[in-house]
């Protein structure tokens, strides 16, 4: 972490006291970098030092190390001048030096009120559609239970036994005697005479006898289907018997959760969004929502970029169901950011993390190529609380594979990409003004 030295102590270069908020420190860095920014009149040297400085002090943990480190260091041998004066302070000239002028310089005169951030699109308005559908959805009417019907008996009846024994004995009853009178009906037939035939007589019901065995096990085979039907419908019954047993507590279940539905409807209609409602709907519902609020949250730090940049919310990727959160158009080029909502495992698991860098990597390029806009680098806005005050670098400007990729405070989104992203130069203007005519006629909005 880079600690600016006591000759440049870090709350005299934003232009605050050692006893501002976070929340002042952040507004009085947002206006000194902006002053400070090579392309806005500042030096290099001055911008680096006022980045320098609000990483020292921009968070709580580090400014709480900044200041036990500037507690133990020895104390300067003379009084060291303050590298700029509090905006209360006064020069030697008597007057007061402004934060917010082009340069820092004591008294430089303030601009002109500047025109805020141009946005396009509605920020996280399908994210709270979709909540408000899947609510809708889930206090929809339930189907009614129906009286369990009884089952319907298999066709052809109930097989003859379950074992091959009886199917042998009355193949043994059957088969003798049919065979006989078979083969002696051929042989009168045949004319041969009377002897002959009760000669085939006796030999077909030797016959007969001889084969019963494998005729009966044949049958007992033949039979395994209807063996199965049988052992079904006796399960079938056994499950109705409990199904209408169950049936008048599925009624009640069921009465309870229409009258349940009722007040639902009512608080849904009162306040859609009201905590004791959002807290009870399905987990579909409630992340849609909290993406909402994510992407809502990351635009109101967008606003506060300056006429200098704009932005489109919810942009359709064509040809795709897909979409990117937020394009940020400002003199680095264009930026895709996703919004990572609070809670989501992507905000504090690294590999969930570069899963959600992953789709964004992958909506990016499909909307470059097909909106013939180069994309110059990614950002995953992630809750407060779970990064410090400086960026995280995911994928360096460097790699020639990958689009430069970062994580972001949110609240801190939009004094980084003013500062300007590590590792990003700045784009021709007559490029960033072909870009921002493309997205203005040409970006559609889920």
């Amino acid at each position: 972490m880079p600690v600016p030295s006591r000759d440049a102590d870090a709350y005299a270069v934003l232009g605050v006291e050692p006893s501002a908020s976070q929340d002042e420190i952040r507004r009085a860095y947002r206006r000194r970098v902006r002053a400070a920014h090579p392309d806005m009149g500042g030096s290099a040297d001055e911008f680096q030092a006022v980045r320098d400085a609000f990483e020292s002090v921009g968070d709580p943990e580090s400014r709480a190390r900044y200041e036990r480190g500037q507690r133990d260091a020895p104390a300067p041998e003379e009084p060291v001048r303050r590298a700029h004066p509090s905006a209360s302070g006064a020069t030697a000239g008597n007057e007061a030096w402004d934060p917010a002028s082009r340069r820092g310089r004591p008294g430089a005169p303030r601009a002109r009120p500047a025109a805020g951030t141009r946005s396009f699109g509605h920020p996280g308005g399908f994210a709270r559609l979709r909540y408000l559908s899947l609510v809708r959805e889930w206090l929809a009417d339930p189907a009614e239970p129906s009286v369990p019907a009884a089952p319907v008996p298999p066709r052809g009846g109930a097989a003859l036994a379950d074992r091959p024994e009886p199917y042998v004995r009355r193949a043994r009853v059957v088969a003798p005697p049919v065979l006989a009178a078979l083969v002696a009906l051929v042989v009168l037939v045949s004319g041969v005479g009377v002897v002959p035939a009760l000669v085939g007589l006796v030999v077909g019901a030797a016959a007969g006898l001889a084969s019963a065995g494998p005729l009966g096990r044949a049958w007992y085979r033949a039979e395994e289907p209807r063996r199965e039907a049988a052992e079904r419908l006796q399960e079938e019954v056994l499950a109705h018997e409990r199904a209408l047993r169950a049936y008048p507590d599925l009624m009640a279940a069921y009465s309870a959760r229409l009258a349940r539905l009722e007040g639902l409807r009512r608080r849904f209609e009162a306040d859609a969004y009201a905590p004791d409602l959002v807290a009870e709907v399905p987990a579909a519902a409630s992340a849609a929502l909290r993406a909402a609020v994510a992407q809502e949250e990351t635009a109101r730090e967008l606003m506060e970029l300056g006429p200098s940049y704009a932005f489109w919310n919810g942009v359709s990727v064509p040809r795709s169901g897909d979409a990117v959160d937020h394009l940020v158009l400002g003199p680095q080029g264009l930026v895709a950011v996703e919004s990572v909502p609070q809670g989501a495992e992507a905000a504090t698991d690294p590999t969930a993390r570069d899963a959600v860098l992953r789709g964004l990597d992958a909506r990016a390029r499909a909307l470059a190529r097909e909106m013939e806009v180069p994309v110059v680098g990614l950002v995953l806005s992630l809750p407060s609380g779970v990064l410090g005050a400086a960026p995280v670098v995911l994928h360096a400007a460097d790699d020639p594979h990958a689009i430069p990729a970062y994580a972001v405070a949110r609240t801190l989104l939009a004094d980084h990409v003013a500062a300007g992203l590590p590792g990003l130069s700045a784009m021709d203007p007559e490029r960033l003004l072909a870009v921002r005519t493309r997205l203005v006629l040409d970006a559609r909005f889920v």
